[in-house]
């Protein structure tokens, strides 16, 4: 009995063994790691695990069955799989995720392996103490998983800029709107948030459509002086602009030059426009005016004594333009085919302002300029055109040489109120005004008048970079205005036409033209 007892409990020890043995709770290495242990070994002496016979085929001498092997745990960079789902499908066993998907830290798989066991992710082909061994690296070069941070940190994004073949195409920025070395796309300045400009003008104006001022006294069909035979010099002049840049996409870097918004302001104006001439008649003869001088005295002398028989006539102009601008503007690259393009759109307020004044001066006959002031007298007529409205326009540049050199064109449209007003004086030489005898008004005459105005502007010219974030430019610069209220044409035919005078003459068009060169820079 007692033996038979004893036979029994070694029967039940060998099936319990022989359970244990296959489980797969029980092919686990040290420390948890899947490796199976060695409970046999085939004929090549290589060992099997038993939990990998083909339970269904038929054993041979001196051969190993083993099933197929299941997908490797690790995959050849030295990351683990993702693991397959308990139930359901199974396509996607062997599908590996990258380190920035699954933040899982590298760890190591070749623990208790060789290295080509390792590599393959098979079974080890003999157990071996194993070292504790440092976090494996990427084979390949590449930048440093473990050193990036996930895309939704806030300190920081990384961004990709295919243009940017100095940094490979990447740039990381620790802080939105840092300039970095690799922040520059076709044309565009590098992504520094600040940027500014100042230019010097050299410029001119069209002249106006005058109206005759002096003819020959003996002969007064012989007209000699016409007011747009005044010359007007060139001057000189200046611009000094100044904006921000803003990112409208998440993140900055290289990100904020590919589509930005910018807000700016600029300020222009030209040296006073200033004109002068002294007319006399040929010979010994006089001058006369071909103005209608009737029923306007100066403190009872008749305006003609001035002007009519006169040896000397002269004639003085004075201009001024000034301009203030507020843009947003919208930096799109993606518009033209190609990283040499750079095209912005703007959208602003803009206020300009043209004053001229003209003055005509007669002095009677037998006198001189300057002996004796109420000998002389004047038609002085001051407009002041003020127009206030909204402009659109384009920045497009085009560059090459390694996008040093550039090409810009630059269209602005504006549709303005033009607030025009004017002051038209009669006066001699110490300041005492004239009258209308006939219905015994006073000048000066002062009118007022709103219109509608046009205002284009047109800058073409080149740009070179000297250095880092400062590019000089140089061009020529055409400004266009309609609806404009110039002196000339408010002189009327008839002085004493105080009505005439009051109804500003609006349809003019001013010209303005001219070089310019200057720095713009990034900061």
């Amino acid at each position: 009995m007692r033996v038979n007892n004893l036979f029994g409990m070694i029967a039940i020890a060998l099936v319990v063994a022989l359970t244990i043995g296959t489980s797969t709770e029980a092919q686990q290495g040290l420390y948890g790691a899947p490796q199976p242990l060695v409970f046999n070994m085939s004929a090549s002496g290589q060992s099997t695990p038993l939990g990998q016979f083909n339970q269904n085929a038929s054993p041979q001498l001196g051969v190993v069955y083993q099933q197929p092997q299941a997908a490797a745990p690790y995959n050849t960079a030295g990351y683990r799989n993702q693991p397959a789902p308990r139930a359901g499908g199974t396509d996607w066993i062997n599908s590996v995720m990258s380190p920035a998907q699954n933040r899982y830290q590298p760890i190591n798989p070749a623990y208790g392996q060789d290295a080509a066991a390792a590599a393959t992710g098979t079974a080890p082909a003999q157990l071996q103490p194993a070292q504790p061994q440092r976090i494996p690296t990427p084979a390949q070069p590449g930048p440093d998983y473990n050193a990036l941070q996930p895309p939704n940190q806030t300190s920081g994004s990384f961004l990709l800029d295919s243009t940017c073949s100095s940094c490979g195409g990447a740039v990381y920025d620790g802080t939105c709107g840092s300039c970095g070395e690799c922040c520059e796309t076709s044309c565009l300045p590098r992504c520094c948030p600040w940027y500014g400009s100042v230019t010097a003008f050299y410029m001119t104006r069209n002249q106006p459509d005058g109206f005759w001022s002096s003819a020959n006294f003996t002969h007064e069909e012989d007209q000699i002086f016409k007011t747009d035979h005044l010359d007007l010099e060139w001057k000189m002049g200046g611009e000094i602009r100044f904006g921000r840049r803003f990112c409208c996409n998440v993140g900055c870097g290289c990100e904020c030059v590919q589509r930005t918004w910018a807000l700016e302001a600029a300020y222009w104006t030209l040296e006073p426009f200033d004109g002068y001439r002294s007319i006399t008649a040929p010979g010994s003869d006089n001058l006369v005016t071909p103005i209608n001088l009737s029923y306007v005295p100066i403190d009872g002398t008749n305006l003609g004594y001035y002007f009519d028989n006169s040896p000397e006539h002269r004639v003085w102009r004075h201009n001024e333009m000034h301009s203030v601008e507020i843009n947003l503007l919208s930096s799109r690259v993606d518009y033209f085919t190609g990283p040499s393009w750079n095209v912005d759109w703007l959208v602003g307020l803009r206020y300009s302002r043209f004053n001229e004044r003209l003055v005509f001066g007669g002095v009677s006959n037998g006198n001189a300029w300057g002996d004796d002031p109420p000998e002389q007298a004047y038609i002085d007529e001051w407009v002041d055109n003020n127009l206030f409205g909204v402009q659109f326009g384009v920045d497009a540049s085009y560059c090459w040489q390694n996008r040093r050199l550039s090409v810009h064109f630059r269209p602005r449209v504006g549709l303005y109120n033009n607030s025009i007003n004017q002051n038209f004086a009669v006066y001699d030489g110490d300041g005492v005004s004239a009258t209308q005898s006939i219905y015994n008004l006073q000048y000066p005459v002062k009118s007022s008048r709103n219109t509608v105005s046009f205002m284009t502007q047109l800058d073409m010219g080149l740009g070179w970079e000297i250095f880092k974030n400062c590019r000089l430019t140089c061009g020529y610069r055409v400004v266009v205005l309609t609806g404009m209220g110039l002196a000339d044409n408010q002189v009327p035919a008839f002085l004493l036409d105080t009505p005439e005078i009051r109804d500003i003459a609006s349809n003019a068009n001013l010209v303005l033209h001219g070089g310019y060169a200057g720095l713009e820079f990034n900061f």
